[in-house]
């Protein structure tokens, strides 16, 4: 085989990622608002499927492809065959990154659908197989607390609140993951740890409105 039929089978492959890249950027362009679920920017599928435009690894191009067509046709109006995808994606390629992203999705549709117990699911997916990605932690940990306030479950609801603040303590939404934590420590009668985390609220976030409000209830609960 000559260089120049070499040069061309390798192009080609390249193509194929280019052009999912290329459909991928120019969807999102023109859905700016649909790529934002629970505070995650999904734009990252396209900039994932740079990373790997150049690689030879086929686990790699066949998960940023099943990222990037279940996410289309689930804002497509195809939900069906972009869970499908996504689902694929998270159950053949755990672990990756792609799987993560999809999983975020998947969590935060069912969430936008008040399918709570579907979306508690991937949240809890993602906690525990990629708290290495500690915006991807947060952002799961915050999702899971808010489904489990909804079913009622108020100590596991703390419990995520307070690792979503604290897996990613830079963040300027901590303080109000502080705030929800306790919240529900004090809704369960749990006063103790209500405090302890009022305490780390003011030590970590001072002059904060949250810590503000936090000094306020400690003085309500300690009068």
């Amino acid at each position: 085989m000559s260089s120049d039929k070499r040069f061309t089978k390798k192009q080609i492959k390249e193509d194929k990622l280019v052009k999912t890249a290329f459909r991928t950027s120019q969807y999102i362009q023109k859905n700016p608002t649909a790529f934002i679920a629970g505070g995650i920017v999904l734009a990252v599928i396209f900039a994932a499927v740079l990373l790997f435009i150049w690689s030879s690894d086929k686990k790699k191009e066949e998960s940023i492809t099943l990222l990037a067509r279940g996410r289309i046709a689930m804002e497509s109006g195809q939900p069906e065959a972009g869970m499908g995808d996504l689902e694929t994606l998270i159950k053949d390629h755990a672990g990756s990154e792609a799987a993560g992203i999809g999983a975020m999705i998947l969590a935060n549709y069912h969430y936008r659908n008040k399918e709570y117990d579907k979306a508690l699911t991937y949240f809890e997916i993602v906690v525990s197989d990629y708290s290495g990605e500690k915006m991807m932690l947060a952002n799961a940990s915050s999702g899971a607390a808010a489904c489990y306030e909804i079913a009622g479950n108020r100590a596991e609801a703390a419990r995520y609140y307070r690792m979503a603040a604290d897996s990613f303590p830079d963040r300027i939404w901590a303080p109000d993951q502080l705030k929800w934590a306790i919240y529900n420590y004090l809704a369960i009668g749990d006063t103790t740890t209500a405090i302890s985390v009022i305490k780390e609220l003011n030590s970590l976030y001072e002059n904060t409105p949250e810590a503000i409000a936090a000094k306020r209830t400690l003085a309500e609960i300690t009068y």
